[in-house]
């Protein structure tokens, strides 16, 4: 299990993704204890619940991984045109749908999500702001290109005056930052 507190009350769990398995994504009330299971499995599913757990970033793996946004009380799904894992994107607050994620400039050969986590095959990414529901992409920066070294981002984060785009390049494990341009 994979648990992400959204929040005092609530936690996201999704099952532990591989491109050979179905993927599954549940919520847990601690109040309640009530396990609700969210949507419908798919292949290599990684999940990434929203701050208010309203909505979730959905990838499933395969050649390319895709990205996906699940409405979690109709279990809507709605397909994003980019493509990339959850695991390399992180929301932006407020109420619009809007995510900063990690796009890699191509996929090398592999079964994601299995082969990107075991470190068989690494990406170099652009960073996109993707405005979910206008269908909007920002591309904020090529990063590998912007500083001449091959770029994995991982871990995406933002502080709370979201100015600041935290990451880490799953490469070697340094951790960079970048200013956000509003």
């Amino acid at each position: 299990w994979l648990p992400k507190w959204t929040s005092s009350s609530m936690v996201m769990m999704q099952t532990k993704s591989s491109a050979d398995s179905m993927g599954y994504l549940y919520s847990f009330d601690i109040n309640t204890k009530s396990l609700k299971k969210m949507g419908f499995g798919a292949q290599g599913l990684s999940a990434s619940p929203n701050q208010d757990s309203t909505l979730s970033l959905l990838s499933k793996g395969g050649d390319t991984p895709t990205l996906s946004l699940l409405n979690n009380s109709s279990f809507g799904e709605t397909p994003i045109n980019a493509n990339s894992l959850a695991d390399k994107c992180v929301w932006l607050g407020g109420k619009t749908p809007t995510v900063y994620c990690a796009i890699p400039n191509q996929f090398p050969e592999g079964n994601y999500p299995d082969s990107w986590y075991k470190g068989l095959v690494a990406t170099e990414d652009s960073l996109r702001k993707i405005d979910i529901d206008n269908d909007v992409y920002y591309i904020l920066s090529d990063l590998s290109k912007e500083s001449k070294e091959k770029i994995d981002a991982v871990d995406l984060s933002l502080p709370k005056t979201e100015t600041h785009l935290l990451f880490k390049n799953k490469r070697d494990g340094y951790l960079w930052l970048l200013k956000i341009e509003e």
